[in-house]
C-alpha cells in the first residue's frame, strides 16, 4: 500500500511539473527606431546570446524578417538576452553595439519585452561574466542594469568597463563603480561626411572640409560613413592625445 501511495505521489508530482513547467516562451521585439546607420531600418540579421536554464550562454543567428524573437527561458532565473546587429556592409573593427534585455530573478518572467540599446551594455557584460565562469546569481542583475543606465544618463557604453570588471571580480561592486570615462575636447582630420559611432545612442559626427571637432572619451572609437562604407578609428589616450586611422 505504501509503495502504491508513493507511486501515486510521484506520478502527481511529475504531472504537475509537466503542466506548470519550469520555463516559458518570451517574446522580445527588436529595438524601437531601428539603426540610425540604416536610416531607421533593421539589419538583415542579429547574433543573439542569452542565459539558458543551465546557467550557461546559448547563441544563434536570427533573421529580422521572421518578426519578434521568441525564446524559451527558465523561470526563477535572471533573464539576460543580447542581440548584436550583423552589419556585413562594414569592415571590422566597426561593429554596432548590442541591444539587450535584463530582468532580475526577483521578478516574474514577463511574456513580452523589447530590446533596448540602453541595456545592451549590461546584457553583454553580464553574459561575458557567465562565459568566464561567474554564476549569474553572483550579481543583482536588475540593480546592475538600473545603475548602469542611471549613472551614465542612459549611455552605458560611456562607462569605464574595465573599472566595473575589476570591482566585480574583486567583490567590491558599488554604486560608485559605475564611473564615466574621462572626456576630452579634441580635433581630428576626419574626412568630410556623416560618421556613425558603434552605439546607436550616440549622435553622428558631422565632419566638414576642416575635419571634426568635439568631445570624445578616453579609449578607442570606431566610426562608419554610410556613403562609401569607409571606417575611421579615433584613439584618445589618457592625456587627450588623438590618433586617427582611416580604413580597416
Amino acid at each position: 500500500m505504501k509503495i502504491l501511495l508513493l507511486g501515486l505521489v510521484v506520478s502527481v508530482f511529475l504531472v504537475a511539473c509537466g503542466f506548470f513547467g519550469v520555463s516559458d516562451d518570451v517574446i522580445i521585439r527588436w529595438p524601437e527606431g531601428g539603426l540610425p546607420i540604416y536610416d531607421g531600418a533593421y539589419p538583415a540579421s542579429w547574433k543573439v546570446r542569452w542565459l539558458n536554464s543551465s546557467d550557461r550562454v546559448s547563441e544563434k543567428t536570427v533573421d529580422s524578417a521572421q518578426g519578434p524573437l521568441v525564446l524559451e527561458l527558465p523561470r526563477e532565473s535572471p533573464l539576460i538576452v543580447m542581440a548584436v546587429p550583423i552589419t556585413v556592409e562594414y569592415a571590422a573593427p566597426y561593429r554596432v553595439r548590442a541591444a539587450g534585455v535584463v530582468v532580475g530573478a526577483d521578478l516574474p518572467l514577463p511574456g513580452n519585452l523589447q530590446f533596448s540599446w540602453e541595456d545592451g551594455f549590461s546584457a553583454q557584460l553580464l553574459l561575458s561574466l557567465v562565459d568566464a565562469g561567474i554564476s549569474s546569481h553572483a550579481i543583482n542583475q536588475r540593480r546592475f542594469a538600473e545603475s548602469a543606465r542611471k549613472r551614465s544618463n542612459n549611455r552605458p557604453w560611456l562607462l569605464d568597463e574595465k573599472q566595473l570588471r575589476r570591482d566585480i571580480t574583486g567583490g567590491k561592486l558599488r554604486t560608485y563603480s559605475f564611473r564615466l570615462l574621462e572626456v576630452f575636447e579634441i580635433k581630428a582630420a576626419l574626412p568630410e561626411g556623416t560618421w556613425y559611432s558603434q552605439s546607436p545612442l550616440d549622435p553622428p559626427l558631422i565632419a566638414s572640409q576642416n575635419g571634426w571637432q568635439g568631445v570624445l572619451p578616453r579609449g578607442l572609437w570606431h566610426f562608419a560613413r554610410p556613403a562609401d562604407a569607409e571606417i575611421a578609428t579615433i584613439s584618445v589616450d589618457s592625456n587627450g592625445n588623438v590618433l586617427l586611422r582611416i580604413g580597416d
